[in-house]
C-alpha cells in the first residue's frame, strides 16, 4: 500500500496531495556542475514519480553511462544534448523528449549553453540518490566552476547499492568522475519490452480535443503502460473542466502562458515553470488565461490517450491557428464505457473559475 508508511506505534496512512511548485520555490541541489531543482519526491507523490527541473553545464555537462531501475524521461526546454541510450544515439533540441524504459543503458553530453532540462523518474526513488551525495545550493542557478567537490566514492557506490542506480558493463559510476569520450556507447537491451525513442510535438499524432491541440509524445505503446505524456497547445479559456481519476497520477508543467487550476478545494495560479502535481482522486480543473499556453502533461499509468484517439479529431495541425472540430459526437454509451476503463470521472459543479 504505496499510501501507508510504518512508523513508530500506531500506524498512520498518509495520502499525497496536490501541490503547485514554482522553480525559486523548489529545493535545489549542486553536483556535476549542474542545479538540480527537485520539485516532486516519491514522498509528496506516495512513490508514483518524481521530477528534477535542472541547468546544465554547457562544457560537456552530463552523465557517463549509467542505468537504474526506474523508467526515465528527459524534456529538453532549451538548448541541446546528445544523447546515448540503448545502442542509439538521439539528438535532442528544444521540444524533444528521450524515454528510456529502466534496466536500459544511457548518458548524455550537453554541448549548448542555456540547457534546460526536465528529468522525471516513473516510479520515483532515483531522485533520493541524487540528493544523497549533492550539495545543497546556495543560489538558485549554476555553481561557479570548482565550487562543488566530487562525493566521496565509497559513499557513492554505498548509496547506488541502496537505491538502484547501476554503471554501465566496465564503467565507473557517473558521478564518481566526469565522463570521457568513450563513456557515451551504450548497449541494447533485448530482453527489453519497450526500447528507447525520442519524440516531439511536430513529429507525434495530433488531436483536437476540447478546443485544444494535443500531441501524443507517449503512450502505452511505447512505454509498456507506464505511462502518457502530452504537449498540449490551448488558446485562452480552453482547458479542462472538473474531474478527477480514479487511479491514475499526473503532473502538469507550464512551458509558455499562465493558467487557472482547481487543485482539491482551492485554485492557485501556475505561470511558466511551474510545476503542478494532482494525486488519483483529486478533483481538478483547469482554464489558460494568457492568450495562448503549451503546457505537458503527463499521467502515470497509461491509458488517457484513448479517450483522444476514440473522441478526438485528428489532425496534421502544428498550431492554433488551424482549426478543427472539439471533439467527435460519440455515443454517449460508449463514452461512458472508455471513461469508466480509464478512471476519469467528471464533477458535476459550478464553475471553479467564475
Amino acid at each position: 500500500d504505496r499510501e501507508r508508511y510504518e512508523m513508530p506505534g500506531p500506524s498512520i496512512a498518509i495520502a499525497p496531495r496536490p501541490y503547485l511548485r514554482t522553480p525559486e520555490d523548489a529545493q535545489g541541489f549542486w553536483q556535476l556542475g549542474n542545479l538540480w531543482r527537485v520539485t516532486a519526491t516519491g514522498h509528496q507523490t506516495g512513490g508514483s514519480l518524481s521530477f528534477v527541473d535542472q541547468l546544465v553545464t554547457d562544457d560537456g555537462g552530463g552523465p557517463g553511462i549509467h542505468m537504474h531501475n526506474s523508467d526515465e524521461g528527459l524534456y529538453v526546454v532549451s538548448g541541446h544534448c546528445d544523447f546515448h541510450a540503448g545502442g542509439e544515439s538521439l539528438s535532442a533540441g528544444p521540444g524533444s523528449l528521450v524515454l528510456v524504459p529502466r534496466f536500459t543503458e544511457h548518458a548524455f553530453r550537453v554541448d549548448a549553453p542555456g540547457t534546460q532540462l526536465l528529468n522525471f523518474y516513473v516510479p520515483a526513488g532515483i531522485e533520493l540518490y541524487l540528493i544523497a551525495f549533492a550539495h545543497p545550493a546556495v543560489r538558485n542557478e549554476l555553481p561557479k566552476k570548482g565550487e562543488v567537490p566530487m562525493p566521496p566514492p565509497r559513499l557513492v557506490e554505498q548509496i547506488s547499492r541502496d537505491y538502484g542506480q547501476f554503471a554501465g558493463a566496465g564503467f565507473p559510476l557517473p558521478v564518481l568522475a566526469p565522463p570521457t569520450p568513450d563513456q557515451f556507447v551504450t548497449r541494447r537491451n533485448p530482453d527489453a519490452i519497450v526500447q528507447p525513442f525520442l519524440a516531439t510535438a511536430a513529429s507525434s499524432a495530433r488531436w483536437w480535443y476540447d478546443g485544444q491541440l494535443w500531441s501524443v509524445l507517449a503512450d502505452q505503446t511505447g512505454t509498456d503502460g507506464s505511462l502518457s505524456m502530452f504537449e498540449i497547445l490551448a488558446p485562452r479559456g480552453a482547458g479542462a473542466k472538473p474531474h478527477l481519476f480514479a487511479a491514475s497520477d499526473q503532473f502538469l508543467y507550464v512551458l509558455e502562458g499562465e493558467i487557472d487550476m482547481l487543485l482539491g478545494c482551492g485554485t492557485k495560479v501556475a505561470g511558466k515553470g511551474d510545476f503542478v502535481f494532482v494525486p488519483q482522486g483529486t478533483p481538478h480543473a483547469r482554464r489558460v488565461r494568457s492568450a495562448s499556453a503549451r503546457i505537458l502533461q503527463l499521467v502515470t499509468p497509461s491509458g488517457f490517450e484513448r479517450l483522444l484517439r476514440i473522441a478526438g479529431e485528428k489532425t496534421e495541425a502544428m498550431s492554433l491557428t488551424s482549426t478543427g472540430s472539439a471533439e467527435k459526437a460519440i455515443d454517449e454509451d460508449r463514452r461512458q464505457r472508455l471513461l469508466d476503463e480509464i478512471g476519469l470521472r467528471p464533477i458535476a459543479t459550478a464553475d471553479p473559475f467564475a
